[in-house]
């Protein structure tokens, strides 16, 4: 693809399925090359980076729940590292198209080679 995609959902819960408060639930029919993107909100404020599904302890999930690390814990991470994160108010809801064209902004493509 030549630009962004966005795929909309909508916030679930504020925290992960066993309580963990550093994720929050979405219900989202993201894809698998979305995982690590930024989930913005209707600002175009990074409220988080999209989580890979979780696996390995026997549950299944249906396809449309998908987790995010929350923005407080990615800037306390970038911190803890020397990171400055610049963070930004409510500026208002942008429209599709305006936040399609922030994305683009945003967002580089990672290819990832063996």
């Amino acid at each position: 693809l030549s630009s962004p995609t966005l795929t909309y959902g909508t916030l679930a819960d504020v925290s992960g399925l066993s309580g963990e408060p550093e994720i929050s639930r979405l219900e989202i029919r993201a894809q698998d090359g979305d995982t690590g993107g930024p989930v913005i909100d209707q600002s175009g404020s990074v409220a988080g980076m999209l989580l890979a599904s979780p696996s390995g302890d026997g549950r299944v999930l249906p396809t449309d729940v998908g987790f995010i690390a929350k923005g407080a814990t990615l800037t306390d991470f970038l911190a803890a590292n020397g990171v400055t994160a610049a963070t930004a108010g409510f500026a208002g809801s942008m429209t599709p198209y305006e936040l399609s064209g922030h994305a683009a902004d945003l967002t580089v493509l990672v290819s990832c080679w063996d």
